[in-house]
């Protein structure tokens, strides 16, 4: 997804399964969407229909 401004927001790794013997700040960082680092958004919004 993009942001208003143009950043590309994704879902937190690692959070598929194995999550009862994770640390409960790894569980709670995980938690929702986070922002994309400029390298891989550029390669992100490239596979993007209207990128």
């Amino acid at each position: 997804r993009l942001t208003g401004t143009g950043k590309v927001r994704a879902n937190v790794a690692y959070k598929r399964h194995g999550m009862s013997k994770r640390p409960q700040k790894m569980k709670r960082k995980a938690r929702g969407t986070m922002i994309l680092c400029a390298a891989d958004a550029r390669l992100v919004k490239s596979y993007m229909p209207n990128g």
